[in-house]
């Protein structure tokens, strides 16, 4: 900084960006020339972004020394939320001047002294936080990095009810011995009792029920779980129950059966409950091979539904017995160390099989191949074993709920990443961690989270909690960002979230898509085949009232005809009257008048005379 252009007392300051967090080791190191009668301070200072007292002076320079390159390292340590300031000024002459170089971070990723966890206990990945064991995997989250229900695999007995043939699947059966039978279903019956949906916030699904509608007060409804080995104190059953309904709600019970007789309840619930699903431990067993069962009793009237969902059980219930004795803590070991089994030790690899007790249990020479002609006595580890961090430049940091785009300085609302839409400058946003986005249909959205699968209901988007981990579904709230809707599409705020209004021939989310057309080709195959089979319909119908009519005509005028006893004889029907003669008419011959003739009948006066024909 060449102080001729300046006045005396002018200050410079250089200013890193914000950072979010370091690690205990962080430091800066930078280079620096000044002349041997520069008399202005060189200062690092440190801005506290999220404090009162926002400034913090962590190293200053203000000596007459030689004038040559120095190197200055300055602890920076762990901090939250700051930046780095780098300042000088002019001091009494203007004929001097001062340079820096060569400004590099060292050691400052973020890092976390391993916890101590006991053996009763599951540690977090980022080795921050112990969770007891049937913590894990139980269905909500209780590590911070939310390492606890990622990956779970299914236990012996677990059921979401979401198959349709769920017993089977299960290997779950119903209480033969009780009055009626748990249902399933997607929603409740009405608004007054039941859930409204399933437990799984992250995908529609299926929960059990009691139909309190259609049974008697009192009555009871059981389902069991397969066989479980006998144990004691080692299976956890985790589940979640939902008692939203009126004040004679009946009750919710839990047993452990077992083959042989032996039942006792291990979990109790009465009455009405808060309107949401509810979570439940309870530790299960039995002295001989058990079921797990649960009774639900029908309350005082048909607004006491009781449902269940997600019922899991730990690793120890499918293996049976007694639990592992508790130990004291157990420590982390470095991928350069070997942990001796107490678990209370850790020692360097190559201590390890080098015919030297260094683990006080002496693991570290069982199991080894090499032949020790005289045992050597255990070293003693003076200082920790270094653990080598890289040299890392903190990243920018983005607000919470933002993603940092690959150019490294773009932060965009993690809700708009993998939606179809580039909104990166280099489209980073769409192509990384994206293949699980598919998964997001109907009133899900997708979030960038470890969960599977990694979706968030619509519902939960800006209700001020972070049910992404990334914090992503509260990133665009009460607004409407910038180019939000694309291809004319208008953007309005509903229940404190963006959506769009899109023209008619687009759709999704952001209005990114043309809707599919069907190909006026695909429609000359197809159309001729469906008005055939219109037309045939049609036809059919009308043959089939023609046939019913006819046969409806014939049967009424058969029916007609039979009312009349005789029917009308013409003699003269059908003959030429041009050439007809009449004979002689004798008046004196009676008129006939048969006692059988039918009051309908008509008596003909020449009947039976002979006419003649010329």
């Amino acid at each position: 900084m060449p102080s001729g252009l300046i006045l005396q007392g002018d200050v410079a300051q250089l200013h890193t960006d914000n950072y979010v967090i370091s690690g205990a080791n962080c430091k800066i190191s930078l280079w620096y020339f000044l002349d041997k009668d520069y008399d202005a301070p060189l200062r690092v200072l440190l801005e506290h972004n999220t404090r009162k007292n926002k400034y913090e002076e962590l190293w200053k320079l203000n000596e007459n020394g030689k004038a040559e390159w120095k190197q200055a390292e300055v602890d920076i340590k762990t901090q939250e939320h700051f930046t780095v300031i780098i300042e000088t000024g002019v001091g009494t002459s203007y004929l001097y001047a001062m340079a820096i170089d060569d400004i590099e971070f060292k050691k400052c990723s973020p890092e976390h002294p391993p916890v101590e966890c006991t053996s009763e206990e599951w540690m977090c990945e980022d080795k921050r936080k112990c969770i007891k064991v049937w913590a894990h995997c139980d269905g909500k989250y209780d590590c911070d990095d939310k390492s606890d229900e990622h990956m779970c695999p299914t236990q012996h007995g677990d059921c979401d009810f979401d198959e349709e043939n769920w017993k089977d699947a299960c290997e779950w059966q119903s209480k033969d011995t009780m009055q009626f039978e748990w249902s399933r279903a997607k929603e409740a019956r009405n608004n007054e009792t039941g859930p409204p949906r399933n437990h799984n916030p992250r995908e529609d699904g299926h929960f059990l029920y009691i139909d309190s509608s259609q049974h008697f007060e009192g009555e009871r409804a059981g389902v069991s779980t397969p066989v479980f080995k006998a144990s004691n104190g080692k299976c956890h059953l985790r589940f979640w129950y939902y008692m939203k309904g009126s004040q004679s709600m009946g009750k919710l019970e839990v047993l452990s059966e077992g083959e042989n007789g032996q039942i006792f309840p291990v979990f109790v619930q009465r009455g009405p409950q808060k309107p949401e699903w509810l979570y439940a431990h309870a530790l299960v067993g039995n002295n001989q091979p058990y079921r797990v069962t649960f009774v639900g009793t029908r309350g005082g009237d048909d607004k006491t539904d009781i449902a269940i969902d997600e019922v899991k059980f730990t690793h120890g219930c499918e293996e049976g017995g007694d639990p592992v004795v508790p130990t004291g803590p157990t420590v982390y070991c470095t991928k350069d160390q070997f942990r001796c089994k107490s678990g209370l030790q850790c020692i360097p690899k190559a201590w390890k099989c080098d015919c030297a007790y260094d683990c006080k249990d002496g693991s570290d020479e069982v199991g080894c191949d090499n032949d020790c002609v005289e045992t050597k006595p255990p070293k003693e580890i003076t200082t920790p074993v270094p653990t080598i961090n890289p040299t890392v430049i903190p990243q920018k940091h983005c607000p919470d709920g933002q993603k940092l785009c690959n150019d490294g300085k773009t932060c965009i609302p993690g809700l708009l990443l993998c939606d179809g839409v580039k909104d990166c400058p280099d489209g980073s946003d769409e192509t990384q961690g994206c293949h699980n986005a598919k998964l997001c249909t109907g009133k899900f959205y997708f979030c960038m989270d470890r969960i599977f699968p990694p979706c968030v209901a619509r519902e939960k988007l800006c209700n001020g909690i972070n049910d992404c981990s990334d914090g992503s579904d509260e990133s665009i709230c009460n607004k409407c960002p910038p180019n939000f809707c694309l291809n004319g599409g208008n953007c309005s705020v509903v229940n404190k979230v963006p959506v769009c209004k899109c023209k008619n021939e687009y759709s999704q989310n952001r209005c990114a898509a043309l809707k599919i057309k069907p190909d006026l080709e695909d429609k000359s195959n197809v159309e001729p085949a469906g008005v055939s089979w219109i037309i045939g319909v049609v036809v059919g119908t009308v043959l089939l009232i023609a046939i019913m009519f006819i046969i409806w005509y014939k049967r009424n005028t058969n029916a007609e005809r039979a009312r009349l006893p005789h029917a009308v004889d013409n003699p003269v029907y059908g003959l030429n009257l041009d050439t007809l003669t009449f004979g002689e008419l004798n008046s004196h011959m009676p008129v006939r008048n048969e006692d059988n003739a039918g009051a309908t009948a008509i008596e003909n006066p020449l009947y039976a005379f002979k006419s003649e024909i010329k």
